[in-house]
């Protein structure tokens, strides 16, 4: 399997009071605007927008020790804030424990990453202004195909998160057990689609002679 890109940049930034300076390698892995309480609570605004960033690929350059750590137990959540100034520095998640989730407002210069997408965006406040409304669907072309596994299943969980969340998704995927837990259809396609149904019909009773191939293949592991 390909390894992730590398590196082709950096981009540095500090805590307001500057006794917090880290920097993370670009492009980073994604990015995405947080409408959650918590989020809301934690920056003092409507909405936060987060860069995420593989946690080998940052650097904390200084002030290490002058950073508070306060982790929600109920969700397992932990920020990050300049036990001095009081900035949110890292927002971490339990289900993706080899990335970290930088607030965008701290960071210097482009991360090599735009805010696609809205997380918990059921509680968008009316005063919020996103400058973009929420994609209608999104579209994913083997969204899994060039990263080391151990970061399969977190982007995997992004992607679980927003359907659960009612976006639309096009994907084109091998991820059979991915596709088996959250599509509402699976369409099979070489050139001509050769099966188009209900997840339930496709993984349990495929009517073509081709998904039959195909699932005796990949499900007898």
């Amino acid at each position: 399997m390909k390894k992730a890109a590398k590196p082709a940049g950096i981009s540095k930034g500090q805590c307001r009071c500057g006794k917090i300076r880290l920097e993370i390698d670009t492009p980073a892995r994604w990015a995405w605007h947080g409408h959650s309480p918590a989020s809301r609570r934690a920056h003092g605004a409507a909405y936060a927008t987060y860069v995420g960033s593989w946690r080998k690929r940052l650097r904390i350059t200084s002030g290490k020790s002058g950073i508070a750590r306060y982790e929600h137990k109920a969700s397992g959540t932990v920020r990050s804030f300049c036990a001095t100034c009081s900035t949110p520095l890292f927002y971490e998640r339990v289900r993706a424990p080899h990335m970290i989730n930088v607030p965008r407002t701290l960071l210097e210069g482009r991360t090599g990453r735009q805010p696609l997408y809205h997380i918990a965006i059921e509680e968008l406040q009316e005063r919020a202004y996103t400058g973009e409304p929420n994609p209608a669907a999104m579209l994913f072309d083997e969204q899994t195909s060039a990263l080391d596994p151990e970061m399969i299943s977190e982007v995997l969980d992004v992607m679980v998160d927003l359907a659960r969340e009612g976006m639309t998704m096009m994907v084109v995927t091998h991820e059979m057990s991915f596709a088996s837990k959250v599509a509402n259809r699976v369409i099979m396609d070489k050139s001509e689609i050769v099966e188009d149904a209900l997840k339930t019909d496709f993984f349990g009773s495929p009517r073509s002679d081709r998904a039959q191939k195909f699932l005796s293949k990949i499900l007898s592991h």
